[in-house]
């Protein structure tokens, strides 16, 4: 070790404050970025292993395709594995006590198929060819059908048809009966059941049993049987689909896939891919949203980088003038530039060696235990499912990148300091020439800042243009911890606007419609279910789709930018019962009695909608109509709109836009309503739903609602095709145990429930995980934000010690020494202010623009943390002058004088 290198570290060790400081905020920065990339790398690891959990383990899909050409594909170097799966038909379940499952869906299987599926057997062995069949468990707990390892099964596998002909698909639940409007009558008519059409006569030999895994889902149809594949590929039923695997993907992943289905003869729509997966692995089928995913990274990158090469720099520059005047003296003892250099860069060197190693341990340590303590809140949010859990994932490329990115962050913070303190003579050095140069014009201060704020103000002012560098660099490091902090903010709040306002969340926990049920039935009911104890509120609407008379200036532009059109546009309507709506018009802030006038009908309107734009890819928020409360919707009696409602209480998108073509001659001889706009709300009532941009919510009293059907001449028949129950629960799962009991009376055709509390609160707690983290990334740059402007205030006023002791020796009396000091704070802060509010805007701006490339929402700032961050910065800076003075005030005026520079 030679000279230069033992003054360093004697440096080091006498001022240790500043020391550990710049430790400090080095580890801060490291544990961050360590966080970052570990956090990272372990939700992309944790997003594949539930994705290949829950879809199976493939990448790409070509869909009824030759299966001789799986060997082709085989040698492709975009497929390390490929799976054959093939549906070949249903068949008949006799004696299954699920009405809504009658059928046996087979399906034929590969090996690899088997395997990548997840396939798990309960008993038996897999079937090796396709004249042998394992069954699903569900036939024996679900359907009551019990059936023996050895038993045959003799099959007329066939395709599903409905009455009108229409081939139907796996996925499409079965139906009891099915029917049509009749324009005429005005009413619904039995069209009948589906029916099957044979393929071929099959008899199978079951080899076993699997659990209910990807291959059996609720609503199908039917119960999954898989069966094996020929012996020869080459043999088997000659088309397919093939499913591929690759262990390692590009990010061209997509458009090297539909070449090579291209190069094969396949059409575009024969290729599918496992989207969700393929997100995990960064390859995104969208220039938009990778654009996006590439943006957000560097931005936390950036800003973390920001921020520390902020304090670390401050932390070197601010003391500059105690190193020049150090190095002075060394080159004066015969020191090159080249040692000066060295004596700064070393200095930083020690100091990253301590911090970089302590702050990669602290990140993932720190990221550990945070995965252990957010593992409950991920598995209620259904983002952790069975014994699955978040590792953390940390590589050695990812320990390389992390070390490489600390150490750019303290050389970029060291080097300005080290070839400037470098440059400086000796004799200029020790004079500090460079550092403090007075003339009187730079002293001058205007005459009415001593008018206004006397002549401590003018002495502080005075203080600034002669210690002009130091004064910057305070500023400038408030300027940068404001922005930092106010642009992570702006970052997070578009972020949970985003996710909030494009998730349709529930505000209900279980839903209940009946189909042609009396109302003194549903009332029945209703009293029962409300009795129960686990009931907190049930609300009884029905929905009904009106077309509206609109013009296209009453479209928002995100409504016409959608592809929508006044001849498009519904209007749903929920009707509540009366006591229902008085509860939600009373929790809202309206008097109910206004809307329950028929002579003068009042809605609430539902005016905000999100929906995909699927062309862009982005996610669209906003408003549906330009409307104002107190305006007329003329809404009309569609019969054909009326009855796209669905059995299930919901409406179909293509009832939303049904009367689109039909251009408003067709419905001008159809009734017609004017309702007056009583109050617009984002608010939805318990039962309410966003159904995008094709419509509006427009909420009723039901005896408002029946009166304007009446006042209309139109029949019940036609008005009321469903009735729906919604129902807020404190423990769903116990309720819909004794509701399954209470609809008994009620034929099963009749009546359909539908538990959503799993959705509840997996948005909820998506939203609770999304904040811990977010949070803590802004606790964490707020930490050092606040050590920067520590260090650097501190930094500073003890470099002043000599300056303060002088004036106190002069007479300066501490009630004088303390308003100079405030005004110091004031104008600090103010100045940081002037500066960082436009900057901090500006990027909110840049930032809102990155994320409507993918989510479209209006422009706003987060105020309260634009508030916080005034108050934040006028406290910071005032406790911090505070603290440093007090600590000057303490010292003996005399030693103070004796000191050189500090």
């Amino acid at each position: 070790m030679n000279v230069i290198e033992s003054f360093t570290i004697k440096t080091l060790k006498v001022h240790r404050k500043w020391t550990v400081v710049t430790i400090i905020g080095i580890i801060i920065s490291t544990a961050m970025l360590t966080a970052v990339t570990t956090f990272s790398a372990s939700y992309l690891d944790l997003g594949r292993r539930q994705i290949i959990q829950d879809s199976g383990k493939w990448m790409a899909c070509f869909r009824d395709v030759p299966v001789a050409d799986a060997e082709k594909l085989a040698d492709s170097p975009l497929c390390s594995s490929i799976m054959i799966r093939k549906d070949l038909g249903f068949s008949t379940l006799p004696d299954s006590k699920n009405i809504w499952k009658p059928y046996l869906m087979i399906r034929q299987y590969d090996k690899e198929a088997i395997d990548h599926f997840h396939v798990h057997l309960v008993s038996g062995r897999l079937p090796a060819n396709d004249r042998e069949i394992i069954l699903s468990s569900e036939v024996a707990d679900n359907a009551g059908v019990y059936h023996s390892i050895g038993d045959t099964l003799s099959l007329d596998v066939s395709d599903r048809f409905s009455p009108t002909g229409e081939k139907l698909t796996p996925d499409i639940s079965y139906q009891t009966m099915y029917y049509q409007y009749n324009d005429l009558t005005g009413e619904n008519v039995e069209l009948g059941t589906e029916y099957l059409v044979p393929l071929f006569h099959r008899e199978y030999t079951i080899v076993g049993f699997f659990t209910t895994t990807l291959s059996d889902v609720s609503w199908e149809a039917g119960y999954t049987c898989i069966t094996g594949m020929p012996d020869s590929v080459a043999g088997a039923a000659d088309t397919a689909d093939l499913y591929l695997w690759s262990d390692s993907v590009s990010s061209g992943y997509y458009s090297q896939v539909r070449d090579l289905g291209k190069s094969m003869g396949y059409s575009a729509d024969q290729i599918t891919f496992n989207d969700s997966l393929m997100y995990y692995y960064a390859g995104v089928d969208s220039i938009a949203m990778q654009q996006s995913l590439i943006i957000l990274a560097g931005i936390i990158i950036s800003i973390i980088m920001a921020a520390s090469i902020s304090l670390i720099y401050n932390a070197f520059s601010i003391s500059v003038s105690e190193r020049t005047r150090h190095l002075g003296l060394l080159a004066s003892a015969g020191a090159t530039r080249r040692q000066k250099r060295h004596h700064v860069l070393f200095e930083g060197f020690l100091v990253a060696s301590i911090a970089i190693p302590l702050g990669i341990l602290f990140g993932i340590i720190g990221m550990r235990l945070t995965f252990l303590a957010v593992t409950p809140i991920m598995e209620k949010a259904s983002m952790v499912r069975g014994s699955m859990e978040m590792h953390a994932i940390v590589s050695f490329q990812t320990l390389l990148i992390i070390s490489i990115l600390s150490s750019i962050t303290v050389l970029v913070s060291v080097l300005i300091p080290a070839f400037r303190a470098s440059r400086i003579t000796p004799i200029d050095a020790i004079r500090q020439a460079k550092e403090i140069h007075l003339t009187k014009r730079r002293v001058r201060t205007h005459p009415i800042i001593r008018k206004i704020f006397g002549f401590e103000a003018e002495l502080a002012m005075k203080n600034f243009r002669r210690n002009r560098r130091k004064y910057r660099a305070t500023i400038v490091s408030l300027v940068i911890s404001l922005v930092l902090f106010l642009t992570v903010s702006s970052y997070v709040q578009f972020g949970i606007m985003s996710s909030i306002n494009t998730q349709n969340a529930f505000t209900y926990d279980m839903f209940i419609s009946f189909q042609g049920v009396s109302d003194e039935v549903l009332a029945k009911i209703r009293t029962q279910i409300a009795a129960l104890p686990d009931t907190e509120k049930i609300v009884r609407s029905e929905s009904h789709v009106m077309a509206l008379s609109l013009k296209d200036s009453d479209l928002t532009d995100m409504t016409k930018n959608l592809g929508y059109s006044p001849e498009g546009m519904s209007g749903i309507v929920l009707a509540y019962d009366d006591k229902d709506f008085t509860d939600y018009a009373v929790s809202i802030g309206v008097n109910p009695k206004d809307y329950f006038d028929a002579d003068h009908p009042e809605a609430i309107l539902i005016n905000h909608a999100s929906e995909t734009n699927y062309a862009t890819g982005k996610k669209v928020v906003g408003d549906v109509l330009h409307i104002r409360e107190g305006a007329l919707l003329t809404a009309i009696f569609s019969e054909a709109a009326d009855y796209s409602a669905k059995t299930d209480g919901t409406v179909s998108a293509e009832a939303a836009v049904n009367t689109k073509d039909d251009g408003m001659d067709a419905r001008k001889d159809l009734p017609k309503v004017d309702i007056s706009i009583g109050k617009i709300t984002e608010t939805l009532p318990v039962g309410g739903e966003n159904f995008g941009f094709s419509s509006v919510n427009m909420i009723l009293p039901v005896s408002t609602y029946n009166a304007l059907v009446a006042k209309a001449g139109i029949r019940d028949t036609v008005t009321k095709p469903c009735s729906a129950f919604y129902i807020v629960a404190k423990d769903s799962h116990a309720l819909e145990l004794a509701i399954a009991d209470i609809v008994k009376i009620v034929p099963s055709s009749q009546v359909y429930y539908y538990n959503v509390t799993g959705a509840n609160e997996s948005y909820e707690n998506s939203l609770l995980l999304m904040s811990i983290f977010v949070y803590g990334f802004i606790t964490l740059i707020s930490l050092i934000c606040i050590a920067n402007i520590f260090n650097t205030i501190t930094t500073n006023v003890n470099l002043r010690q000599k300056e303060f002791a002088m004036l106190r020796s002069v007479g300066m009396t501490p009630k004088s020494f303390n308003r100079m000091i405030r005004f110091e704070s004031i104008f600090y802060g103010c100045k940081a202010l002037a500066l960082g509010l436009p900057i901090s805007v500006l990027i909110a701006y840049i930032l809102y623009r990155n994320e409507s490339s993918m989510f479209f929402f209006q422009f706003t700032l987060p105020w309260t943390s634009y508030l916080a961050a005034v108050v934040l910065v006028f406290a910071v800076v005032f406790s911090t002058m505070l603290y440093a003075v007090s600590r000057v005030n303490k010292q003996n005026i005399i030693d103070s004088l004796k000191i050189d520079t500090m």
